[in-house]
């Protein structure tokens, strides 16, 4: 159970220095019951402990919370920001900028 409570800690690091020194209880669990799925069985007891790790990172300031996922956990790769995508439509094949043409039925 130490094992586990040491990851719900990086977890909850995580999450807290993600969102500003503040972690939240239910993603901790979900990404901890979704790298251990053995864990899920004992699914009422792992939500125990996160709620205690998670009170205990959110009493940290941000500085000691990232000085402390330094150190528990240096092998983390950074996350990768989604690169940003361009919004509208694609420009039309042929077109000429300023002049417009407008055709109506007959």
């Amino acid at each position: 159970m130490e094992e586990v409570r040491r990851l719900a800690l990086v977890y909850a690091l995580q999450n807290a220095v993600r969102y500003g020194g503040r972690a939240m209880v239910k993603p901790v669990v979900s990404k901890l019951l979704g790298s251990r799925s053995e864990l899920r069985s004992m699914a009422r007891e792992v939500v125990k402990l996160v709620e205690e790790v998670v009170s205990e990172v959110n009493s940290m300031s941000l500085e000691q919370q990232r000085e402390l996922l330094k150190l528990l956990g240096p092998e983390l790769p950074e996350e990768k920001r989604r690169a940003e995508e361009r919004k509208g439509l694609p420009p039309l094949p042929r077109a000429e900028r300023g002049r417009v043409v407008t055709r109506f039925a007959p």
